[in-house]
């Protein structure tokens, strides 16, 4: 249950040894998670993976896991989705640092930075200073993104160059069931950080 809402959630085999059975599973599924690793990024597998949600049509969600291990990049893991799998990513969360220092996620269409506390909670702040620019583009890139997906938001984004929180939301709706679009959150598993955030997308 989260936010008074039942999900059931499916853990689908990962080994190569296994993944012949992955398009029967998916049959019972409503929508996928497709998990990336921050060390290794997109691998072979991976590229099954994604194809057997291709195939069964499923709206997904892309998790960038393991941010907080030696190694990780999420720039690699991140960069692979597009370049790797042909997906059109539409960034929600990106790191506030990552392997030792992963610290905190910003929220790219909220405009705010998360920072880590106990057990999966989080507090409210403002980006650090360093990453704003950054940010700014991204969120720039992102709403570009969505709109797209609209042809009624795209006019109105050409036109007056911002769209509203609403349109904004209900334009990623519409591209993500579509499969035109692939929303990406960001994480540790382990340490139960980005889970909250990953489950209020998945409930979007």
């Amino acid at each position: 249950n989260w936010n008074k809402n039942g999900h059931f959630l499916m853990d689908v085999p990962g080994d190569n040894n296994f993944v012949g059975d992955l398009s029967y599973l998916l049959l019972g599924a409503d929508s996928a998670v497709l998990t990336i690793d921050a060390v290794d990024g997109v691998r072979p597998l991976t590229r099954k993976l994604w194809q057997a949600i291709k195939e069964q049509e499923l709206p997904a969600i892309a998790f960038v896991n393991k941010l907080d291990r030696d190694r990780a990049d999420f720039d690699m893991a991140f960069d692979g989705l597009s370049a790797v799998l042909g997906i059109k990513p539409v960034l929600l969360f990106m790191p506030i640092g990552q392997q030792e220092n992963f610290k905190g996620l910003v929220d790219v269409l909220g405009g705010k930075a998360l920072f880590f506390e106990a057990d999966g909670k989080v507090k409210e702040g403002d980006i650090p200073a360093d990453m704003a620019d950054e940010v700014e583009a991204l969120r720039e890139t992102t709403v570009e993104n969505i709109a797209e997906s609209d042809e009624a938001l795209m006019e109105k984004y050409l036109e007056e160059g911002e769209l509203t929180s609403e349109e904004i939301l209900q334009g990623l709706s519409v591209g993500v069931k579509s499969g035109e679009l692939v929303p990406v959150c960001v994480g540790s598993s382990l340490e139960n950080k980005g889970g909250a955030q990953l489950l209020d997308a998945i409930q979007s």
